[in-house]
């Protein structure tokens, strides 16, 4: 415990670069998301909600780049956040195009570096694909999770803000699945094509799970969510 501690202590950290890429990053999108609000919203509460959406967004992020940067230092590498600024650009002029109907969030994805130390007994040198692809993994998981208890919420509490979040997160998980080279399905689809093959499965039904608002597809996204992160632990 104490070994991890220290390692957590010494290679955990985030960037400025990298805050600064996800806050220009979630205003662009959080702008894109507001283009449809329900009828009747002043421009009063539309700054209050996009006030709100912006810092709820940017926490979710960031916490999931903490997420990563966690679990790859216990695979032995250090995370960097890769932005896709021309996937962000494109996405950007689309949905400005076609008045926030086209939502493609191309966060971007990450490259890993070994950690400064002394690795015989601990870790295995060179690269390897798929513990990056385990991080993937990790991290579609826990953002998928994260979509299902705030699909919760909406059930009990009717706020549209809480309605975007979810719709974001799961259009973000469905977008970093894919194998291309600035996203970050490309890791699993070249660490693991049996991996990936179950993350697409699993990514399709959770996602259309949470999309379907009722309490039917909550509860059986809370169980695939439960089951699956029960099964992760017990096999990691």
């Amino acid at each position: 415990m104490d070994d991890w501690r220290t390692l957590y202590k010494t290679y955990f950290k985030i960037d400025l670069y990298e805050i600064q890429s996800l806050a220009v990053f979630t205003f662009i999108f959080t702008f894109i998301s507001l283009f449809h609000i329900p009828e009747g919203t002043g421009i009063v509460i539309w700054l209050f909600s996009f006030i709100g959406l912006y810092v709820l967004l940017l926490l979710l992020l960031v916490g999931r780049l903490c997420a990563q940067k966690i679990f790859s230092l216990m695979q032995g590498y250090t995370l960097h956040y890769k932005p896709f600024w021309e996937g962000i650009i494109f996405t950007t002029f689309m949905s400005v195009l076609t008045f926030g109907y086209v939502f493609l969030p191309l966060v971007g994805s990450f490259q890993t570096t070994f950690l400064k130390r002394q690795r015989l007994g601990k870790f295995f040198y060179g690269h390897d694909y798929y513990e990056h692809a385990l991080v993937v993994c990790f991290t579609t998981l826990l953002t998928l999770s994260i979509a299902t208890l705030l699909r919760v919420f909406t059930l009990y509490v009717d706020w549209f803000i809480l309605e975007k979040a979810v719709f974001f997160l799961v259009v973000l998980s469905i977008m970093q699945v894919l194998p291309m080279p600035w996203l970050e399905g490309l890791q699993v689809f070249f660490g693991s094509r049996t991996l990936y093959t179950f993350l697409l499965f699993f990514v399709a039904i959770l996602s259309i799970s949470i999309l379907i608002p009722t309490t039917l597809t909550t509860i059986l996204a809370v169980v695939i969510c439960t089951f699956t992160a029960v099964v992760a632990l017990l096999w990691h």
